[in-house]
């Protein structure tokens, strides 16, 4: 089982006229992820340290990649569909963004609008989107499985890539 928990708390204070008002801010979102390939199932999971050059694109096969084991064992893993896919951009320098998506021959395409779409993820940023339930991001082998990080920087950049999702 794999549990996704985004949460943001925090305190809004203001004052006018000598009297101060607060309101309490919290929200959280949890999705438990059962093992299996159906809706709000996952069973495969992926991740990894990557570091992408400047002006260049990190080309993220989804339909063939591979993860090393406790014992040092490579399996492939193909993912059909994608649950959630977290980024974390590592850089705290400015002007160190990272786009997500937007391009490539074989650009997966199920998450954004239209193709070349992309999204920027500044320093020190997150990214995180989910879709627990069955055919919301299909992967299509050959076809729309690329992911394309872009390094839009002065210096290469870090990230951290997390993926989730099933075979079937």
């Amino acid at each position: 089982m794999q549990t996704i928990l985004a949460q943001i708390r925090g305190t809004y204070s203001n004052t006018s006229d000598g009297i101060t008002a607060t309101a309490n801010i919290s929200q959280s979102y949890s999705d438990d992820l059962a093992n299996g390939t159906g809706t709000a199932q996952a069973n495969l999971f992926w991740d990894d340290e990557r570091s992408v050059g400047v002006g260049a694109d990190d080309d993220i096969d989804m339909a063939g990649l591979t993860c090393i084991d406790v014992f040092g064992g490579v399996t492939p893993l193909t993912f059909v569909e994608v649950r959630g896919i977290m980024i974390k951009n590592t850089s705290v320098a400015a002007g160190e963004d990272l786009a997500i998506g937007g391009g490539g021959a074989t650009e997966w395409l199920a998450w954004v609008g239209a193709a070349g779409d992309y999204v920027t993820l500044h320093p020190d940023g997150l990214f995180l989107y989910t879709a627990p339930v069955d055919g919301s991001l299909p992967i299509v082998g050959g076809a729309t499985d690329m992911l394309r990080i872009t390094g839009n920087g002065a210096a290469p950049i870090v990230y951290h890539i997390w993926i989730w999702g099933t075979d079937a």
